[in-house]
């Protein structure tokens, strides 16, 4: 689609799991529980409607690793990329 810009926003399962945590105040199993189960939504939907049997980075215009980027960079970095 034109004027589509593609963004994955990623960070490792340690970071993803310590923030679920904070936010959701729950413990690192439930935390990393829930993570894994919307990955496996995630990558459901990718083949069911996508038939994208493996995400790549390919498949995005920007991605963006929040593991030492903090979110307003990366918020600012994806504005960016959108304006341009």
């Amino acid at each position: 689609m034109k004027g589509l810009l593609r963004v994955f926003v990623t960070a490792s399962t340690d970071v993803r799991v310590e923030r679920l945590r904070q936010v959701a105040k729950i413990d690192a199993q439930d935390a990393n529980k829930a993570i894994e189960k919307d990955d496996n939504e995630r990558q459901a939907y990718l083949r069911r409607f996508y038939d994208i049997r493996q995400d790549l980075p390919t498949h995005y215009d920007l991605v963006v690793n929040t593991d030492v980027i903090t979110t307003s960079v990366a918020t600012r970095l994806i504005v960016s990329a959108a304006k341009s």
